[in-house]
């Protein structure tokens, strides 16, 4: 029997924070889904793994797909993990890619979200249930994103999006 699996992607912020609390209220069955870059403060882990989950439930953490890399990259990649205490993707598509990701060089957001994301759709579709990724992103956070649909189809992540609070003020 096909299902319909809702995918709250939560990055510890007020906003997917809210759209979880949302999405509960109106009784929605989802699965909490934080795609760990690495790269986050520890408050963020703290409050992911502790207050956050309390409220909206049980959050799944999924780590990108991380470069294979030579031994001498692998080297520096462990001695930067070894002071954040744990692996770090951010970290080692930096060593990888030999530039830090900017304006003009965008290519976290692909390696270490997007990678991750498309990884689970496809484990989802595979089954053959329908996956909705749900996003809790606000117009007012900027001119791009006051231009997006509330609801779309994704090409690229092979999956219906969905944007809840969209239209939601601060």
């Amino acid at each position: 029997m096909t299902e319909t699996i809702n995918i709250a992607s939560i990055s510890g912020g007020k906003d997917s924070a809210a759209m979880a609390l949302h999405l509960l209220e109106k009784g929605i069955s989802y699965r909490n889904v934080f795609y760990d870059t690495g790269w986050e403060h520890p408050a963020v882990y703290e409050y992911i793994d502790g207050p956050l989950t309390k409220a909206i439930g049980k959050i799944e953490i999924i780590t990108p797909p991380l470069p294979t890399l030579d031994e001498n990259q692998e080297r520096i990649a462990r001695k930067y993990e070894d002071r954040l205490g744990h692996v770090s993707a951010m970290i080692r598509w930096i060593i990888k890619k030999s530039i830090f990701p900017s304006r003009r060089i965008r290519y976290c957001t692909d390696y270490l979200k997007i990678r991750a994301i498309k990884n689970l759709v496809k484990e989802i579709n595979e089954r053959g249930d329908i996956p909705v990724n749900i996003v809790g992103i606000r117009a007012a956070e900027s001119a791009a994103r006051s231009k997006m649909p509330a609801r779309e189809i994704s090409i690229q992540l092979d999956c219906a999006v969905w944007r809840p609070i969209l239209s939601w003020s601060t």
